[in-house]
């Protein structure tokens, strides 16, 4: 056990320590410990609290989600498709867009190229985390 430290009369830990020994005179069952819960307890708080909130599955968010991603993946494939292959079958255009997509060759070709180098590093990343999972 601990000796009591003196402090200077009027210091700020005299006074702090003043103040810790009259709250524990005037409130004596601060001071009183309390017991610990069992588990089981603490299981059967934590049921009582999950029933106690209400509970709404969140399904329309998530379908939305899906729905916008689903559209826009459609809309990219379709652009892509339309920059690849139609617009080099298309007669020329007013426009300077349509005749810069109509004429590039780069940028048709960097997708259909990218492909198989995208397939094996996914497949490489993957094999990468099984070997850290699994080892």
């Amino acid at each position: 056990m601990e000796t009591p430290r003196s402090y200077p009369a009027g210091s700020a830990a005299a006074q702090y320590h003043a103040s810790i020994a009259l709250n524990a005179a005037a409130h004596p069952s601060t001071l009183t410990p309390v017991p610990m819960s069992t588990p089981q307890q603490q299981q059967q708080q934590q049921q009582q609290q999950h029933r106690q909130q209400k509970y709404v599955p969140v399904v329309v968010p998530s379908f939305l989600r899906a729905l916008i991603l689903f559209t826009m993946s459609i809309a990219v494939f379709c652009i892509g498709i339309h920059w690849i292959f139609i617009s080099k079958l298309l007669p020329p255009s007013d426009d300077e867009l349509l005749s810069w997509v109509r004429k590039d060759r780069y940028y048709g070709a960097l997708l259909p190229l990218l492909m198989p180098s995208i397939v094996v590093f996914v497949f490489l990343n993957w094999l990468g985390m099984k070997y850290f999972r699994h080892n």
